[in-house]
Parts: structure tokens; sequence; C-alpha cells
């Protein structure tokens, strides 16, 4: 999961919005990523996926954690963003991204309960190291 610190310290996660017509989550705000293959670890998972749909090659990730939140297993990395991450990355899957305010990603409408727990760890984890 892509998150930039801003000058005053607040953190933004960057969000994707799905297609109206995905098989999962249709027209809510996830996380970017996917399942795990065949003969496949987590972190070559992530990285597959982060490549298919942002264009992207994360660098210095780390692994937030592991959440048993059923009906999905999550393996959640994420890694720190500059300011031109934007210009960046091509979201080829969903419908965008946007960044997010911890206030502004945990009030959204179109995030599942799911979403806020991880990211309250993401938060609560940043705001402690």
């Amino acid at each position: 999961m892509p998150f930039r610190q801003k000058e005053d310290g607040n953190v933004e996660v960057y969000l994707q919005k799905r297609d109206c017509d995905a098989p999962t989550r249709p027209g809510k705000y996830s996380f970017f990523g996917g399942g795990v293959e065949k003969d496949e670890s987590p972190e070559e998972a992530m990285l597959r996926e982060t490549r298919e749909e942002l264009d992207y090659t994360p660098k210095e990730f780390f692994k937030l954690g592991y959440y048993e939140l059923p009906p999905f297993f999550w393996h959640i990395f994420c890694e720190r963003v500059g300011d031109q991450f934007e210009k960046q990355i091509t979201v080829l899957e969903g419908e965008s991204g946007a960044f997010f305010s911890e206030n502004e990603a945990l009030a959204e409408p179109l995030l599942e309960e799911v979403h806020r727990i991880i990211l309250r760890d993401l938060f609560s984890s940043l705001k402690n190291s």
C-alpha cells in the first residue's frame, strides 16, 4: 500500500476506486493488489500485482502484517512514496486511484470495514515509529 507523509507529519494512503463491474468490491475503494498464484510467495505476488495494476515496482517496502479477515487472508505490504508518485504510475486496473488522509480514509463510505482495520494499524504503526 503506497503512503506518503506530508510536511505537517500527516500520512496519506493511496487507494483504488474499483470498477463498477469488478468481481469483488465493485464500485468501492480498496487496496491495490490481488491473490497469490501457485508457487508464488506473498512478496512476489505483491510485486507482480503492483506491476499489473499500477505499472510500478516498489523498491523499499515493508510488510505491515498478515491479516485473517474472511473471506480473504491478507499479506499487507507498504511503501513510503514521494509527492511525485502519481506521475510515476499508470493505473491499469480499477477506475482510478487517490490519496486519502487518515480521517478521509476512515470516514469513506465506499471503504469496507476490513480495510479500515488494516488502515488503523498502518496509521498507528507510523505514529509510533
